[in-house]
């Protein structure tokens, strides 16, 4: 439908659906797809077991869905002054 996914998104997996588009209702549909996974740069992936895409005009809404996010990296404080912990 002419869209792109923002600079460093990328999604994997199948969808299947039916979507229509109306001059009044703009695009309108359903989308379903069995596991999926979304990778963005800088951020841990996402992974569903599956997901519903209700389009609704200028509106989009993942129906409620089974997901697994990647831990966020644990960051260490160093100690730069040169001080020695006791």
């Amino acid at each position: 439908m002419g869209q792109q996914l923002p600079d460093g998104v990328a999604v994997t997996g199948d969808l299947s659906g039916a979507i229509g588009y109306s001059p009044e209702a703009g695009v309108l549909g359903l989308v379903g797809s069995g596991e999926s996974r979304r990778d963005h740069s800088g951020a841990p992936p996402i992974r569903l077991a599956s997901a519903r895409l209700l389009l609704d005009g200028d509106s989009i809404h993942l129906q409620p869905s089974e997901f697994q996010a990647a831990a966020k990296p644990r960051w260490r404080r160093r100690n730069t002054s040169g001080a020695r912990k006791p």
